[in-house]
């Protein structure tokens, strides 16, 4: 919550007017360190109030309740480090991880330590999750985390007893990390993590948009970061229309999915997918509510593919050639 530099209340002041305001309005709020959470529809939301700093720039005051001051900050370029880190599958398990485990893990010090634990790896998913178990056993510790919008703004999450105020408290955090990780992983638990994530935001999707379009909009981005994230790099997941070779197009599919190591797209400008027939392996119609009418909607859908033809090219292989085939209907 950016309130302006002008507004002359210090930072605490803001804090703790947030914090009145809420409580006269019938929430129930729970000040936590620099941000103030509260219960909406079921859903956890945390308010950080921060006082701009003034100029062209986005540094912001923030108050710190557990040391009573205020610290510099700069959402933006907490945003660019962590978007630049390329780890966003792999933050996203750890949280659910995190609050599986019910860790007092501030998001966005989670986020520091994936990028570090993941530093000169690979992209292969389930490696990079041990890996970041690995790394919070044995180096998070002993780890200093920076602030990179403030360089005095330096953490360590996981110090011993002698070393800050909060002693006592980080030892109990790191004793319960290390409980956690990696003995107690569990592959089912995960995946109904990643369930209720799937269900959370398309709730989200039914609940935050009145208009209809923009609702399917947001249903259908859902799906597709799904099929998108977990889905081999060989397919690849759209919203597009898809084309055979007489020229003969499908109605608009929610989702497509289709090979991208082999065929070209025909055309793609401005989010606007058109892709080939020979290509689609799966098309799906992404629904928040379901009824006779819709049915019989994702059926048309479905017959504008199905009455696509599909053709082929000679193929070879170890006992000679397997022949093309120029009128092969698609069957989804």
């Amino acid at each position: 919550m950016s309130l302006s530099s002008e507004v002359t209340e210090t930072p605490r002041e803001i804090y703790t007017k947030l914090h009145d305001r809420l409580k006269d309005k019938g929430y129930s709020p729970n000040k936590q360190n620099v941000s103030i959470n509260i219960q909406v529809n079921g859903y956890d939301v945390d308010l950080v109030p921060a006082k701009h700093q003034g100029g062209l720039g986005e540094d912001h005051s923030l108050y710190r309740r557990r040391a009573d001051t205020w610290t510099k900050t700069n959402v933006q370029t907490h945003i660019t480090k962590v978007h630049s880190g390329n780890r966003i599958n792999e933050t996203r398990i750890i949280k659910l991880w995190r609050n599986q485990k019910g860790l007092d893990f501030p998001s966005f010090y989670l986020e520091l330590a994936v990028i570090a634990a993941l530093f000169g790896k690979g992209q292969a998913l389930s490696n990079n999750v041990w890996s970041i178990f690995g790394y919070l056993r044995d180096t998070f510790p002993t780890a200093r985390f920076v602030d990179p919008a403030n360089s005095n703004n330096g953490r360590s999450l996981c110090r011993r007893p002698s070393e800050n105020q909060g002693g006592r408290r980080a030892r109990s955090r790191r004793e319960k990390l290390e409980r956690n990780c990696c003995m107690t992983w569990s592959l089912p638990k995960l995946l109904a993590g990643l369930h209720e994530d799937m269900e959370a935001r398309l709730s989200v999707a039914r609940k935050a948009f009145a208009h209809a379009p923009t609702k399917g909009d947001a249903s259908e981005k859902v799906w597709l970061d799904l099929f998108r994230t977990y889905l081999p790099e060989r397919y690849s997941a759209e919203t597009a229309h898809v084309v055979d070779n007489d020229g003969n197009f499908s109605d608009q599919i929610d989702v497509v999915i289709f090979d991208r190591q082999y065929t070209p797209f025909i055309f793609n400008f401005e989010g606007q997918v058109i892709i080939p027939a020979e290509s689609v392996y799966a098309v799906f119609e992404a629904k928040q509510t379901i009824n006779a009418a819709l049915v019989s909607y994702a059926r048309a859908k479905a017959a504008s593919i199905r009455r696509l033809k599909r053709t082929s090219l000679p193929i070879p292989h170890a006992g000679g050639t397997y022949a093309p085939t120029f009128e092969e209907r698609a069957s989804f």
